[in-house]
């Protein structure tokens, strides 16, 4: 994984940049979680971590289908979010490994 260490953007253009990939409701409440994280500095599975951490908290109470339908979007919002594109994809490499981690041990 890549240890380059890059700063998110400000809270208002956080939620911006995700709104044009996607926007709903329960969306925006994860924009909300995002942009807390604004102007700090963080590597690719951090980045990660930001969204997982996310989408956990505002999927609650929700069918478990609404976490991975949220995942789904996750690799465009990384994309939409750094404009550091090696970071983008450590991000995304890191993502496709946990996940593909995660559904081996589920089988």
């Amino acid at each position: 994984m890549s240890d380059k260490v890059i700063v998110l953007p400000n809270a208002e253009e956080i939620v911006k940049r995700l709104a044009k990939v996607y926007d709903d409701e329960l969306a925006q409440r994860l924009y909300a979680k995002v942009a807390q994280r604004a102007c700090e500095e963080k590597v690719a599975e951090g980045v990660v971590m930001i969204f997982t951490l996310g989408i956990y908290d505002v999927c609650q109470g929700y069918p478990p289908m609404m976490q991975s339908l949220m995942f789904n979007f996750v690799p465009m919002w990384i994309d939409a979010l750094l404009d550091d594109k090696e970071v983008a994809e450590a991000a995304k490499t890191f993502l496709k490994k946990t996940t593909d981690e995660a559904r081996q041990k589920n089988k």
